[in-house]
């Protein structure tokens, strides 16, 4: 990730930090197909109540909120 996967948010990843989108503590795996780079406000907010975050198997991430609205974020092309 270049920046939080969060849409909108533009933090640089360098700045952010790795979530694991299934907590560990819930069965999640550390490893790409369950990590994502959040700011920590992003981080925060997803483990408020109503809040889902989806990671794809093509590295998409999709957020749902807590009204059922659904927003994408797409993983950085790195090809020229």
């Amino acid at each position: 990730d270049v920046t939080c996967r969060t849409p909108g948010c533009r933090r640089a990843a360098a700045t952010c930090e790795l979530d694991h989108v299934t907590p560990w503590n819930c069965g999640g795996v550390t490893d790409e197909a369950n990590l994502c780079t959040l700011c920590t406000a992003h981080h925060h907010m997803k483990e408020h109540p109503g809040w889902q975050v989806v990671l794809h198997p093509d590295r998409r991430v999709e957020w749902i909120t807590p009204t059922g609205h659904r927003y994408w974020t797409q993983p950085h092309d790195y090809r020229e």
